[in-house]
C-alpha cells in the first residue's frame, strides 16, 4: 500500500495527495517547502479551502507590513 497523505514542511498540515495538483506546491499554504508522506490523517476538502484562504490573507498582510516597513526605512523614520 502506497502513502496517500502528505504533510507540508511549511504549514505542517496533512492533506490527501490528490489535492497536490501543482506538484510539490502545498494546496493549503501554496509554498514549495517539501513534504513527508503517510497513510492517515488528511484534512477534508472544506478545511483545505478555509485554511488556504487564511494563509493567503496572512501572506497578503505580511507583504503589506513588509512594504510599510520598507517605506519607513527609506524615509529614515
Amino acid at each position: 500500500m502506497q502513502p496517500s497523505i502528505r504533510r507540508c514542511f511549511n504549514c505542517n498540515l496533512k492533506t490527501h495527495q490528490m489535492y497536490w495538483l501543482n506538484g510539490p506546491e502545498c494546496p493549503v499554504c501554496h509554498e514549495v517547502a517539501g513534504f513527508t508522506e503517510s497513510m492517515h490523517g488528511g484534512l477534508n476538502p472544506r478545511m483545505i479551502e478555509k485554511l488556504s484562504e487564511t494563509y493567503l490573507k496572512l501572506k497578503e498582510r505580511e507583504e503589506q507590513i513588509t512594504s510599510e516597513f520598507t517605506i519607513h526605512n527609506e524615509r529614515g523614520l
